[in-house]
């Protein structure tokens, strides 16, 4: 973040979040997309998640934890259902998250 803020200063860090919560809830949503036939009702629900995470938004730290919870699923999900093994990431997820 400081070399965001060097070059661009405080705008830059806006964007550079604004980013990191809409890919979250792009990843949320295309998740959803392959589990649910409808794009409204997928829609809908990524917005209600949308709104209820908005407290969260407010502390640095939850941004980044965040999209890395809907990765964190998103892996475990691959694993239970499409039996696709990459749980060797979830370790590497586990040590972003706590530091």
């Amino acid at each position: 973040m400081a070399i965001v803020h060097s070059v661009s200063g405080l705008t830059g860090i806006v964007i550079f979040f604004s980013f990191i919560i809409a890919t979250t809830y792009f990843l949320l949503f295309r998740m959803l997309a392959t589990r649910i036939s409808g794009h409204p009702v997928t829609a809908l629900i990524v917005c209600f998640a949308a709104v209820s995470s908005t407290p969260a938004l407010l502390a640095r730290p939850h941004i980044f934890s965040l999209v890395l919870r809907v990765i964190w699923y998103h892996l475990l999900n691959e694993f239970q259902y499409r039996h696709k093994t990459r749980l060797f990431l979830l370790p590497l997820l586990t040590l972003v998250v706590a530091s």
